[in-house]
């Protein structure tokens, strides 16, 4: 009781300096802020950090940064909370919020992403022991979509985030895009603004296939008859997007190009990354021949002794699609989460 005594008095000061003051905020006082911060501890080493944490656990314990956005959604008012999401000065800070705003209300969370969206402030970012650069709006995305059933945002609300995506200036540089393709619906309004992206970004075509256009048909078939020319490392996002439109189209006149394509990449000692993107094809063909080549992939990968990354990558593509056919292979063919590759995942 003492200890959860102890932590509340602690939010509460955290949260004191933070709502009182607003640290620089859109409508904070110089003066007012000076003086709410020289009645109280000097807390920077619990809120100004260097990256921005995007899980609670760190390898020093529970990120103090997640204990901040706890506070505030515990104990700010909404408004408060939006202000500091949307106006501090310091981006870190701006997530920190936004992350509160998320869990005390979805919804508002949403809204303020969308009328962000193309915020290209650049944020270090760090995971569990990895850091990296993103954009703000960027890590503002994988925060909606990376715990959506824990935050409970709504069906409709991911809809208006996926239109707001696709229409912003920056398509191609949210870390999103890539599942934004696969899961678009094929809404007339949407075709245009395809194309035009897809003069950008290949994977649209992921997007666009799903039309059943001819144009779209010529485009596959023009990319899948260039893969035997190109630089196999250079050419691996292009072929990758060109076999994940056919996943989303599997229609016969690609057959004889997908077969090809497949049994170079599965019977290949180093596929560069398109092991995963094979296997899609496969299963959405859902056929005899399709499922022969998986088998013969899966039992080589055994037999070699190197299957861990093999299997992962057939059942990541079985779980995007659990055709029927396939399931038998998924159990003769299990992951050893044992082995010494699993940690890599």
């Amino acid at each position: 009781m003492r200890q959860r005594y102890n932590q509340t008095i602690l939010f509460g000061i955290i949260l004191t300096l933070l709502t009182t003051s607003l640290l620089g905020c859109k409508n904070s006082g110089e003066a007012k802020e000076e003086k709410a911060k020289a009645n109280l501890p000097d807390l920077k080493p619990i809120i100004e950090k260097e990256e921005f944490h995007l899980f609670r656990e760190t390898m020093d314990g529970v990120s103090q940064q997640w204990l901040l956005s706890d506070s505030l959604s515990a104990y700010a008012t909404l408004e408060e909370i939006k202000e500091m999401a949307t106006f501090h000065q310091d981006p870190i800070k701006r997530l920190i919020a936004f992350r509160a705003l998320l869990s005390r209300n979805p919804y508002e969370a949403v809204a303020l992403a969308i009328s962000n969206i193309e915020d290209t402030t650049i944020v270090a970012t760090i995971g569990i022991d990895c850091g990296d650069q993103d954009r703000v709006s960027n890590v503002r995305i994988y925060m909606l979509y990376g715990k959506n059933s824990e935050h409970q945002v709504s069906k409709e609300d991911f809809a208006r985030v996926d239109s707001a995506l696709l229409y912003s200036n920056n398509i191609s540089k949210f870390g999103y895009s890539y599942r934004l393709y696969h899961n678009l619906p094929t809404r007339p309004e949407y075709e245009k603004r395809l194309r035009q992206i897809c003069k950008q970004d290949c994977w649209a075509l992921v997007a666009l296939a799903k039309y059943h256009k001819e144009d779209e048909k010529q485009e596959i078939i023009q990319l899948l008859s260039q893969a035997e020319n190109k630089d196999s490392w250079n050419y691996r996002d292009t072929l990758r997007a060109a076999l994940h439109a056919v996943a989303a189209w599997p229609d016969h006149t690609f057959i004889p190009l997908v077969k090809r394509e497949c049994q170079k990449i599965l019977g290949a000692d180093d596929n560069n990354g398109c092991m995963e993107a094979a296997f899609r094809v496969l299963i959405a063909y859902h056929s005899k021949w399709s499922y022969n080549l998986a088998e013969k992939a899966l039992a080589k990968a055994k037999q070699d002794g190197d299957k861990f990354m093999v299997y992962w990558d057939f059942h990541e593509a079985y779980e995007d699609n659990p055709q029927p056919l396939f399931k038998p292979l998924i159990k003769k063919y299990t992951l050893d989460y044992n082995s010494p590759k699993a940690a890599y995942q």
